[in-house]
């Protein structure tokens, strides 16, 4: 699963990030579309200067936010690169 990590992001305008992961691939997501901006963690978002406080959880490899709003990485992965979700039970 650590092949799908996020290594680096560019902010390519609006609430669209592009991301590079740890498998070479790359995209570029809509996190508006997203998250919906929904719940406690989502909403603060919306404002520009907030949502451009984005970095890297290293340990988690995924993208984050102050508030530890987070997006999970193979969701991530899923939506950058067109991959279905799976998943295994």
């Amino acid at each position: 699963m650590a092949k799908r990590n996020v290594t680096r992001f560019e902010l390519t305008g609006g609430y669209q990030i592009k991301v590079w992961f740890k498998n070479g691939r790359s995209g570029e997501v809509d996190i508006g579309e997203l998250t919906g901006f929904e719940g406690d963690y989502y909403a603060p978002l919306r404002d520009p200067a907030y949502f451009r406080q984005v970095t890297i959880d290293e340990d988690f490899g995924a993208i984050r936010w102050p508030n530890d709003a987070d997006i999970d990485p193979l969701a991530l992965y899923a939506k950058a690169t067109g991959t279905p979700l799976t998943v295994r039970v």
